[in-house]
């Protein structure tokens, strides 16, 4: 390092808290500036969407000001930090952490011309600095160039370790609008760096499960990066915000076999590493095991517990069903054996049958039942019963199994 720049670098070491509060105020800048990016590309299509991402959108630019002036006390930290970056650019012009200092100070000071000439040479300098890629986000939007406008998303992306955090809320909230998720998936076909983290990102967080559907259902044949895990991410996501015909067709285009209008893996056999809420749940005190080349669930309760052992979801049309099993368990009260029951997502119950007990081989056991039309999504649940003995209750479930009566398929 020449003498010159290893002035300059010492120069721009500032004490710790001047370090701390320009960062601080670089966070807050960042944050509001890039809600108010999305905000803009998203009004032109869903204004309701828009307000979501960023309700402060008409005085962003004074938001925050007055934050950096909440979280600092005054702005002179941020006035400090511009002088020293001023004097650490006169022996390094290609300090573009200086750069980031004084665009933070023109946006701040609503200087437009200023920041355009700062944040442009920051990003001739270097690809890598966020605080500048974002000021190109929004001077893209501003020209009404989503495309370029996603293509610095790309960048940042590609570049910034830090910018996932900031960015990948944003594209998913944005998955929304057709036109960006088209531009969206046109980066993805790319296969850049950042997509499988994003995908699993968008799958899991909940906040656009119906829109990261439609990417991955458009981008079926591109061969997105979808991880088992991302699937079950997303279905479970889709059945919480209650899109239960989506969350249902998602999860049999890659569930062979399945039946809307029936239970599934009534012997517990499949052993599914990524179960979703269509899938078996089972607690801690059950589990699936092999006897005699035939698969089980097997449960084991302590005394006094009251257990959700298995869960299952379902999606059945309305209609009659029968509600049919074979298993035992070690209980010597009907008040103390564990139970099937089939409710309704409020909480109706459709069915409950107990479980045969006081006997050592598994007993069969039915019950019908009828699902009302306003019922979409019912849970399939084994219930265990609080009891005195000191041994607990134990028990097997061969199988379990809802069938729609009528022979309907």
């Amino acid at each position: 390092m020449t003498r010159t720049k290893r002035q300059s670098a010492a120069r721009f070491k500032l004490p710790g808290a001047r370090r701390i509060a320009i960062a601080a105020a670089l966070a807050v800048a960042g944050y509001f500036v890039l809600a108010d990016t999305v905000a803009n590309v998203l009004i032109k299509a869903t204004p309701t969407l828009a307000s979501v991402v960023a309700p402060w959108n008409a005085k962003v630019k004074a938001r925050a000001l007055e934050q950096e002036y909440t979280l600092l006390g005054s702005g002179s930290n941020v006035a400090v930090g511009a002088a020293q970056a001023r004097l650490a650019l006169r022996g390094d012009p290609t300090a573009t952490e200086a750069l980031n200092v004084l665009g933070l100070q023109a946006q701040l000071e609503n200087d437009i011309e200023k920041t355009h000439n700062i944040f442009a040479y920051s990003l001739r300098l270097s690809r890598r600095e966020l605080p500048a890629r974002l000021w190109a986000i929004e001077e893209a939007v501003n020209r009404g160039d989503i495309n370029a406008a996603l293509q610095n998303f790309d960048t940042a992306l590609r570049t910034s370790r830090t910018a996932g955090d900031l960015l990948f809320p944003t594209l998913t909230r944005a998955l929304a609008e057709p036109r960006i998720r088209q531009q969206v998936l046109t980066l993805l076909r790319r296969d850049p760096i950042w997509a499988p983290d994003f995908i699993r990102f968008a799958s899991a967080s909940q906040l656009n499960p119906t829109g990261t559907l439609q990417l991955i259902v458009e981008g079926r044949a591109d061969d997105l990066p979808v991880a088992p895990e991302d699937r079950r991410a997303l279905v479970d996501a889709l059945v919480f915000e209650s899109s239960f015909d989506e969350a249902w067709r998602y999860y049999s285009s890659y569930r062979n076999g399945v039946r809307r209008n029936a239970s599934r893996d009534q012997d517990f056999s499949a052993r599914i590493a990524n179960a979703t809420v269509f899938d078996w749940i089972l607690s801690e005190f059950a589990w699936s095991e092999q006897e005699a080349e035939r698969s089980r669930l097997a449960f084991d309760i302590p005394p006094t517990t009251v257990e959700l052992l298995a869960r299952q979801y379902s999606v059945l049309p309305a209609g009659r069903y029968t509600l049919r099993g074979a298993g035992r368990a070690t209980a010597t009260d009907r008040l103390e054996t564990p139970y099937w029951s089939l409710t309704c997502r409020d909480g109706r119950e459709l069915a409950q049958i107990n479980l045969p007990f006081g006997t050592e081989d598994p007993q069969s056991f039915a019950s019908d039942l009828v699902v009302p039309e306003d019922c979409p999504i019912q849970a399939l649940e084994l219930h265990s019963r609080a009891v005195e003995d000191i041994g607990g209750v134990s028990g097997i479930v061969e199988q379990i199994a809802i069938e729609p009566q009528g022979g309907r398929q």
